[in-house]
């Protein structure tokens, strides 16, 4: 642009794309057609003319290209069909789970709007979380999810995960949807009455394998995982460094549970007192494991599990970035906050900081809150069903456990109405490709109280 007393000129208009310039004798700008300046530039019009009519060419044939191939959808949409067709080194992340219920749930993670950042409380179940990439990472690599399970006997889980997609690995982002998506399939099929424990075992020895299996050792995350079931049993499991807690908000206390799996904690159950030489190498955080590792079976992990007496009210999972900038911050957050602004507070107080990391929490301040909520629940919500709450929405799928005729679907299932908006989009899977004759997703809702981080 070329300013000419109180007027803006294009400099386009003025001449001084192609050819020589002159000098505006009103402005002293030099162009190739200034303001005044026309006669001295004459042998940039006729190739400016050109210039001209070739652009108009272009942006005539860039709007026919906007309104006949790109699809007109949501950008979420968009997003979908490249995350149900991601190939890594040549292989179809979906051949590989070779599951249409793992597919649409890995699906729906691997979709949220993790690289923007988000913050959702739930009114009814109250627990909230959030997540945000920070001001320093290139992409968002943590995930979280929160899901009910509803089986036949009326019995139900429910289940929070967070992954923390280690850094420095090609694909960790891709790492945690898929320990994410495929825990939460494995324990909608495999209602049994086993320990959870030994259940947990297992499941989290396949997904290990089935990682590895997809990314060949290019990407591994963190778990934290918080089980409680219909019968009273609770359960939780850490590996890497996201941190479990313990969160009693009415006494304001809160207690980290879980144990880091560092170098620097592994040399101390070893029992070596000096561990100088690995802080002054900034070993010290380094991780001992997590899931997906190369060079190593599902067998090599070690699991620590956490059980009821750990959780008298509350708890909190976190990634290290929610903490790591001032573990003293973080716990005077959560302590002097009200519970449902608790989430939203420290992933903000994270970027304030800093923003070095990705930042991710859940949190949930009252488990005999949130089991009246779900039995309360139970008689409105059809069976085998899986809600599951990810990013900026909340899905209901058919747990594949069994798949009933539509009639018993519309005789037994309610639509949820509380703190969500009117369904906005109802998905309709394939039947001819994944050999099944109901829809997998019943229907999908925008959670209305969304909110951005401040940062």
């Amino acid at each position: 642009m070329i300013r000419t007393g109180s007027l803006i000129v294009p400099a386009l208009m003025a001449g001084a794309v192609l050819g020589g310039t002159c000098i505006c004798m009103k402005s002293g700008a030099q162009s190739g057609q200034a303001w005044r300046g026309k006669h001295c530039a004459p042998m940039t019009i006729h190739f400016n003319n050109i210039f001209l009519i070739l652009l108009s060419c272009r942006f005539k044939l860039l709007k026919l290209v906007v309104q006949n191939v790109i699809p007109t959808k949501p950008f979420r949409e968009i997003k979908k069909l490249t995350g149900m067709n991601m190939l890594i080194d040549n292989k179809n992340i979906l051949e590989i789970i070779n599951d249409p219920f793992h597919a649409e749930i890995f699906n729906e993670i691997i979709n949220a709007p993790f690289n923007q950042g988000f913050t959702v409380k739930d009114d009814k179940y109250k627990f909230g979380f959030s997540t945000h990439p920070g001001l320093v990472r290139k992409r968002n690599e943590d995930r979280l999810a929160l899901c009910i399970v509803n089986f036949t006997n009326k019995e139900y889980y429910f289940c929070a995960i967070l992954c923390d997609g280690v850094g420095g690995t090609e694909f960790g982002d891709i790492a945690a949807s898929i320990a994410i998506s495929s825990i939460l399939t494995k324990l909608s099929k495999n209602h049994s009455k086993t320990p959870l424990k030994e259940q947990l075992t297992t499941i989290i020895q396949e997904t290990d394998n089935l990682i590895r299996k997809i990314l060949s050792g290019r990407g591994s995350t963190t778990l934290s995982l918080f089980l409680a079931s219909s019968t009273g049993d609770i359960i939780s499991i850490n590996i890497g460094d996201s941190r479990v807690f313990s969160w009693q908000p009415i006494t304001k206390q809160l207690k980290q549970v879980s144990i880091d799996d560092t170098l620097e904690n592994e040399l101390a159950h070893l029992k070596l007192k000096d561990a100088s030489a690995l802080r002054e190498m900034k070993l010290g955080g380094t991780l001992s494991q997590a899931l997906g590792e190369k060079n190593r079976s599902e067998y090599d992990l070690n699991f620590n599990f956490y059980h009821k007496e750990n959780f008298p009210e509350g708890v909190i999972l976190a990634s290290d970035g929610a903490w790591k900038e001032s573990e003293s911050a973080f716990k005077k957050i959560i302590i002097n906050s009200p519970n449902h602004e608790v989430a939203r507070r420290v992933v903000v107080s994270s970027t304030w900081l800093g923003g070095g990391d990705n930042t991710s929490i859940i949190t949930i301040p009252s488990l005999i809150t949130l089991q009246q909520e779900i039995e309360s629940s139970r008689l409105s919500v059809y069976s085998n069903t899986l809600s599951l709450w990810c990013g900026d929405f909340k899905a209901k799928f058919i747990s594949p456990v069994t798949v009933p005729s539509n009639e018993a679907k519309k005789a037994n299932y309610k639509k949820s109405n509380k703190k969500i908006t009117t369904p906005t989009t109802k998905k309709n899977i394939n039947e001819k490709n994944l050999n099944i004759q109901e829809e997998i997703i019943i229907e999908e809702f925008n959670l209305d109280n969304k909110h951005k981080n401040d940062h």
